[in-house]
């Protein structure tokens, strides 16, 4: 049986954004499909916007429940959900875990990944497109969806990518963006996997690959620390756009389905 793959959503994304993607992973033969629903996405009348941390707590929760039931986790970070799934991994990856259970593999999907001590909004020099919004107020940023649709799901028709943003994104937690990364675990996880879209208007190519280069760089020069060997970053580039969940659903699917060895 395949690892149960938990789906960590990226900035804005409800989880309902990902629905038709889970359901073809399901007919494809990926049994148990779980996904995060992070609290920095929003907004909610009982609690303040989560950040970084609170995002690490839910993916952390809902990981230990599925180790709990003596099953094996694949994560899926897509796009900021690389960031908090990164610093999840200081105590879900297999490596730091000593009861032998733990996340042994990530895939990052046309994501964003920061260094130790280096915010979302330091990472792109506090500039954000004028498609977003924020709001001091009530700690929250949105989106204008007529703008962002088009760019995120750039392969749909654009009627289509505004109505997809407008019923599957949100607002997003401005406390999320200014939070530091406390712990790089791409460095530490078994394997590590990248879907490089290198069509990607969100989230251009280019970046992913200086992404991609700093973990490998990281896991280098751990492995001459403590002299575990930790193997590059396993690329698998297409010329897609930000969010091949909805514009390559069946072509993802498979890619997904190899890296977790399903039938």
């Amino acid at each position: 049986m395949a690892p149960t793959l938990v789906i960590v959503p990226g900035s804005f994304a409800t989880p309902t954004m990902y629905d038709g993607f889970t359901t073809q992973l399901k007919k494809s033969g990926v049994e148990d499909v779980r996904i995060v629903h992070t609290p920095s996405v929003g907004p909610f009348d009982d609690r303040k916007p989560g950040n970084v941390s609170d995002d690490v707590s839910a993916i952390t929760k809902l990981v230990e429940e599925v180790l709990s039931e003596g099953k094996e986790v694949t994560l899926i970070a897509h796009s900021y959900g690389g960031i908090p799934t990164s610093q999840s991994l200081k105590e879900l990856g297999a490596v730091n875990r000593s009861d032998g259970k733990g996340v042994k593999k990530v895939i990052y999907l046309a994501s964003v990944i920061l260094q130790e001590g280096v915010s979302n909004f330091e990472l792109f020099g506090n500039n954000l497109p004028d498609f977003v919004k924020k709001h001091e107020a009530d700690g929250y940023m949105t989106l204008d969806p007529d703008v962002a649709g088009p760019l995120t799901f750039s392969e749909l028709d654009s009627a289509e990518a505004v109505s997809v943003a407008k019923s599957g994104m949100a607002s997003h937690s401005i406390a999320a963006f200014e939070e530091k990364l406390s712990y790089a675990g791409y460095n530490d996880v078994n394997e590590v996997n990248w879907i490089l879209t290198t069509e990607d208007m969100i989230v251009p190519g280019q970046f992913q690959k200086g992404f991609i280069d700093l973990i490998n760089a990281g896991r280098k020069i751990k492995y001459e620390r403590d002299g575990r060997k930790r193997p590059d970053v396993n690329i698998i580039e297409r010329s897609w756009d930000h969010c091949p969940t909805h514009s390559h659903t069946e072509e993802l699917v498979d890619i997904v389905k190899g890296i977790l060895g399903a039938p």
